[in-house]
């Protein structure tokens, strides 16, 4: 494993990028863990400069210091891109909701998402809790955890009798197929494949003790096709869920399972919508299947929302 990262590092320092990047996607799909691994891809994403790298790379920085917090290097390269584009801080607007505000600190470096997809996902979510006394949520796609957190929170300061049931791999994504692309390119030509987004289990589970929320995660380790179908969620409890899994697959079987489950008055947010083409076709898909319909909720061009009540 050593030699094949050295041997993408010396290509890096070639300048041959994309070639470096081939190499770093390659160990990443069967190492996901391996230090050193996303501070490369970050450096061959930002050297590559196609749209949003900026986004991409802090992303995979974020994934190399969760393993490696005292890096120095990726300190560095973290603090250089959010000095230079703001990433988190120039979205969000006013906010005047103190409990989110006091929150989200402690679960901002456990979370991809930028503030203003967490915030609308916490605003509508609330506004559902706020009328009910029991129900679920589903997370399709937790990695850290931050945002599983963020609405065990809700659950647990709304006093809602359930769960919020994080579905996660945890062991980073599966192999993307012909539908993951953007902007025209492959999600390997972009830097993601099979293995990123990797995040142990345990890291939710601290987040959720530190936070005083365990009661109310229920983590659910494996790929998508294996695990959904054999836990069981009554019908119409689920209040609100949210897809962040990226992939067309992924998604279809997110929906797929989710739908059936939402309550009559829910809220559904699906996170790269519009950035990876399989995301939007695979809504597009499986809601005419199930002849899904909601009141839209746009949020920054990259996400979206849909609300029923």
């Amino acid at each position: 494993m050593s030699e094949k990262l050295s041997t993408a590092q010396l290509l890096y320092g070639q300048g041959r990028y994309r070639e470096a990047l081939q190499v770093v996607s390659s160990l990443k799909a069967v190492s996901p863990a391996l230090r050193g691994i996303d501070l490369l891809r970050a450096k061959c994403i930002l050297a590559l400069d196609y749209e949003y790298a900026d986004s991409s790379a802090e992303q995979a920085l974020l994934e190399e210091q969760a393993r490696s917090p005292y890096c120095k290097d990726t300190e560095l390269l973290l603090c250089e891109i959010r000095n230079r584009q703001n990433i988190y801080g120039r979205d969000i607007g006013f906010v005047d909701d103190e409990e989110f505000l006091e929150v989200l600190p402690r679960i901002r470096e456990h979370t991809m998402l930028a503030n203003i997809r967490l915030y609308t996902l916490w605003r509508n979510t609330k506004k559902l809790l706020r009328c009910a006394t029991a129900g679920n949520i589903l997370e399709y796609g937790t990695a850290r955890g931050g945002s599983a957190v963020l609405l065990a929170w809700l659950m647990k300061t709304n006093r809602i009798k359930g769960k919020v049931y994080a579905f996660d791999s945890f062991n980073g994504m599966p192999p993307p197929n012909k539908h993951d692309t953007s902007f025209g390119k492959s999600a390997g030509d972009l830097g993601w494949g099979e293995g990123t987004c990797y995040s142990d289990l345990s890291c939710l589970l601290q987040l959720a003790a530190e936070l005083d929320v365990q009661d109310f995660i229920y983590p659910v380790k494996g790929y998508f096709e294996d695990t959904l179908g054999k836990i069981s969620i009554a019908r119409r409890s689920v209040l609100a869920s949210h897809v962040d899994c990226d992939w067309y697959d992924s998604v279809s079987y997110s929906l797929n399972h989710a739908i059936p489950l939402l309550a009559d008055e829910h809220y559904l947010q699906i996170d790269d919508y519009g950035y990876w083409d399989g995301v939007e076709l695979a809504v597009k898909n499986v809601f005419e299947i199930h002849r899904y319909t909601a009141k839209a909720v746009e949020i920054d061009g990259y996400s979206m929302g849909f609300l029923r009540g």
